[in-house]
């Protein structure tokens, strides 16, 4: 499976699952392909997830690990943490 990335921070979705890399603390990850996926948080430690439909604009929505959040085309996370998590992205 091979990952297409845009730039460092968004992904499209080559496969119906995908493991993108983590960046440095806070990590920003934006979605830019079409329709809905899952990401999977796992293992680590993360202290906040954020949402964000601009990237200007977050929202606080978790703190746990092994969680899982819904984003459509575009949406952002901005993934806080002391420990890197993994990653999984899920076609929906």
């Amino acid at each position: 499976m091979q990952d297409v990335w845009e730039n460092a921070n968004s992904v499209r979705m080559p496969a119906p699952v995908a493991f993108p890399a983590v960046g440095t603390s806070p990590y920003l990850f934006q979605y830019i392909g079409a329709g809905q996926v899952s990401l999977l948080i796992n293992n680590g430690t993360v202290s906040l997830v954020e949402f964000s439909r601009d990237g200007t604009t977050f929202y606080p929505i978790g703190s746990a690990t092994d969680s899982s959040y819904l984003l459509n085309q575009d949406d952002y996370l901005r993934i806080t943490y002391s420990s890197a998590p993994d990653l999984v992205l899920v076609a929906r």
